[in-house]
């Protein structure tokens, strides 16, 4: 079995708090499933796509109050823009299917596989082992979250 998530159900993506939310039910869920089926030899992958080139981008709804908003607007649309950079120049769909073709092919495939651009993969795979306060500091930053 094959669950998506994304790395935003690794790391909380600002202003995407529902998104990354429901993304780190899919990590949770996953993980209990896979214990819960392996008696029965049962397989549970999980799929942690980053950005890639897709409609994601040009389909998202904003509402005016969030963007004129006293105190969320200009946050906001500094951030936004900083996602939508990222998303429009993301990975080709292409590497995500060639990663799920993999993982269908392998005997014992991995449960946990995080694909997109590099520098994505690489903060997903080391925010485990960095400390809390640091992960969050380099997610403001990178957000230019003050």
């Amino acid at each position: 079995m094959i669950n998506i998530s994304s790395i935003g159900g690794i790391i909380a993506v600002p202003f995407q708090g529902f998104y990354s939310a429901s993304k780190f039910a899919v990590e949770g869920y996953s993980e209990a499933l896979a214990i819960e089926v392996h008696p029965f030899g049962i397989q549970v992958c999980l799929v942690e796509p980053g950005d890639f080139k897709t409609n994601f981008t040009a389909n998202r709804n904003i509402s005016a109050a969030t963007l004129h908003h006293e105190d969320y607007g200009k946050t906001f649309a500094k951030s936004m823009k900083i996602i939508e950079e990222a998303e429009n120049g993301g990975s080709n769909p292409e590497k995500l299917g060639l990663a799920i073709c993999k993982l269908v092919k392998t005997k014992k495939p991995a449960f946990r596989t995080v694909v997109g651009p590099a520098g994505q993969v690489l903060f997903a795979k080391f925010k485990a082992i960095l400390p809390d306060k640091l992960a969050l500091n380099i997610v403001r930053y990178f957000y230019k979250i003050n």
